[in-house]
C-alpha cells in the first residue's frame, strides 16, 4: 500500500503548465491533519481523487525546500509548541499557491504536546 500520493488535479496542472495553458502553481504550504488512520489506527491510503485532507487541523507556509539530488525536492514544515495541542497528527498534504492540495501523506498518529515541536518532510520524487 502506497502511504503518499500525487492528486490528480495536480497531475492536471502538470500537464496544463507545461502545455502553456496555465502559469505553474508552486508548492508553497503545509498542511497536517488528523484523519490519516482508520478506527483501528491503522494508517489509511490516499485517494488521487481527493481534493483535502480528510480533517486539517493547521495549514501554514512552508519552512523550506530544498534539492535532495537532481530528482528530488524536499519540502519542510513544522507545527510549533503551541500549535496542534493535543491533537493526532496522521496525515499531511503539500498546497499550491492557488490553494490546492498537491500530493497528501498518510501514516500512524503522531501525539503532538505542548512542549514539542514537531517537524515533517515530504519527498517530491521523479
Amino acid at each position: 500500500m502506497a502511504n503518499a500520493v500525487i492528486l490528480n488535479q495536480a497531475k492536471l496542472k502538470l500537464l496544463r503548465a507545461r502545455s502553456g495553458d496555465i502559469p505553474f502553481p508552486i508548492v508553497t504550504h503545509m498542511a497536517f491533519g488528523t484523519g490519516g488512520v482508520s478506527a483501528g489506527g491503522e494508517a489509511i491510503e490516499p485517494n488521487e481523487n481527493a481534493t483535502s485532507l480528510v480533517h486539517e487541523v493547521l495549514r501554514k507556509a512552508l519552512d523550506s525546500h530544498s534539492f535532495d539530488n537532481n530528482k528530488t525536492m524536499k519540502y519542510t514544515g513544522t507545527i510549533r509548541n503551541n500549535e496542534c495541542v493535543g491533537e493526532k497528527i496522521s496525515e499531511l498534504a503539500l498546497v499550491d499557491s492557488d490553494g490546492d492540495i498537491v500530493c497528501i501523506k498518510t501514516f500512524s498518529a503522531k501525539q503532538k504536546d505542548a512542549d514539542i515541536e514537531m517537524t515533517f518532510d515530504i519527498y517530491d520524487t521523479f
